[in-house]
């Protein structure tokens, strides 16, 4: 997104981290907050949320606002890391009432620093589009298309969906299953739909910037 951002003429430094471990980005941080000098700073998802709390700090930034997006249910340490540094946070904004709650209830962070934002859809973008042609991707025309949008990640589940889909496909001879998103889980889930024969009926779109159409 940096291209686009710099072309609407908003200033972008990317601190190139390689990896989740790559602590000296904190240090990197702190230093472009330091040059930068922001009111406020903004992080999304708990490595930014974690690093951006530390650098503020490092950088003398008292405005810190956290961005929750998920209910981490998968390790223990990144609730714990996020308790443990939460008095450097002025803000959490949790995306739905359910990550709020699990927020105070499995994290135990303050309620009194919680506040709900969900997100925004601009449905005009939705209700103009006009409609792909999904045959590049093997689907006929006047298929049923059952399509799900979200990165290829265990968050997703989406070895359920494929369990599904296992079921649906036989008896549903138009039935098919759009999957548009990228991410780690993409070489596990090629090989449950070729061990799943699903090959016609289940197609993987990649990473798309017309999900309205």
């Amino acid at each position: 997104m940096a291209h686009d951002l710099r072309a609407a003429g908003i200033s972008v430094e990317c601190l190139g981290a390689q990896r989740r471990t790559d602590i000296a980005v904190v240090w990197r941080l702190a230093r472009a907050l330091r040059q930068f000098q922001p009111e406020i700073v903004q992080t999304y998802l708990f490595h930014a949320n974690l690093a951006g709390r530390i650098a503020s700090r490092l950088a003398g930034v008292k405005r810190v606002v956290s961005g929750i997006r998920v209910a981490e249910q998968r390790s223990r340490i990144p609730l714990w890391l996020d308790r443990w540094t939460n008095w450097l946070v002025r803000t959490n904004i949790c995306v739905s009432q359910a990550v709020a709650e699990f927020s105070i209830s499995r994290a135990r962070l303050a309620p009194e620093k919680i506040v709900v934002i969900p997100n925004g859809v601009d449905v005009s973008k939705f209700a103009n589009a006009t409609a792909a042609d999904l045959s590049s991707f093997g689907i006929p025309p006047g298929s049923q298309v059952l399509l799900t949008i979200g990165r290829l990640d265990r968050q997703k589940d989406l070895p359920t969906l494929l369990e599904a889909a296992a079921l649906v496909v036989p008896k549903h001879r138009h039935a098919h299953f759009l999957l548009v998103g990228e991410g780690p889980e993409r070489p596990q889930i090629e090989d449950t739909i070729r061990d799943r024969e699903l090959g016609g009926r289940v197609h993987l779109a990649g990473w798309r910037a017309d999900i309205p159409e």
